[in-house]
């Protein structure tokens, strides 16, 4: 790497160490942990599963357990999303 491009390399960092600083609300570095992105793809997954059940994964549905499978994702779903929001709310 060229000097020149080294210097601007390190002249960016810098306004970006600068802006972390001053607006501490966008950085959360050693903060509590946020959801992570597959924690919520994992969720938005699980939610279009519930609302079309066997279209987005091939599990055996039948009238039987269905009910059953019903229950247990929106009682996951419910607790996930609300731990996300509160955790989102809350850093």
């Amino acid at each position: 790497m060229s000097k020149d491009k080294g210097k601007r390399l390190q002249k960016t960092i810098d306004a970006l160490m600068v802006s972390y600083r001053e607006h501490p609300e966008i950085e959360h570095i050693g903060e509590v942990a946020l959801p992570t992105k597959e924690s919520i793809v994992k969720l938005v997954e699980d939610i279009q599963v519930l609302l079309f059940p066997g279209l987005i994964r091939q599990e055996s549905f039948d009238n039987l357990n269905l009910p059953h499978i019903v229950g247990q994702q929106t009682v996951s779903i419910f607790y996930r999303l609300k731990e996300f929001i509160e955790l989102v709310l809350c850093w």
